[in-house]
């Protein structure tokens, strides 16, 4: 409830000696896991219990792509992703290995999404048939986490 927010929000800012919303917005960044080392973010595992994983250099690998390609890239890599939940109600590709199937793959079309996901979706199974590697960790290869 709104009531309760408010509560948690002044006692957190007092905690913190904040004056204002503001200045706590500004210093926030200290408490963020972004400001964690990579080594100190974690992802739990079914097998490996704890693993380093920053998901960091890829997003920034992403964003990287689309200021380079424009935001057609992100919808194309978008309408997959959709197609993949559609499709998969559990499981499917991930969405590391579809970000990094279509980058290599997308060709912007001006105002014609339909034809840069035709474009993309056509030379899909080959791309997946010679494999596809973590686009920030080349060692990786992410066609060997999918099942037939």
């Amino acid at each position: 409830p709104d009531d309760e927010f408010d509560t948690l929000i002044k006692a957190s800012m007092e905690k913190y000696g904040y004056d204002s919303v503001r200045d706590a917005v500004i210093l926030a960044e200290r408490d963020a896991w972004t400001a964690l080392p990579a080594d100190e973010v974690l992802l739990a595992h079914r097998e490996c219990n704890w693993m380093c994983s920053d998901p960091r250099p890829v997003k920034e690998w992403f964003l990287a792509e689309v200021e380079a390609k424009g935001e057609q890239f992100r919808r194309v890599v978008r309408y997959l992703k959709a197609y993949r939940d559609w499709r998969w109600p559990s499981g499917g590709p991930a969405s590391i290995l579809l970000m990094a199937a279509v980058a290599p793959l997308f060709e912007r079309r001006d105002r014609r999404d339909d034809l840069a996901l035709l474009d993309v979706v056509s030379a899909l199974p080959d791309c997946l048939r010679n494999g596809i590697n973590n686009p920030v960790d080349e060692s990786e290869s992410l066609t060997d986490r999918l099942g037939k």
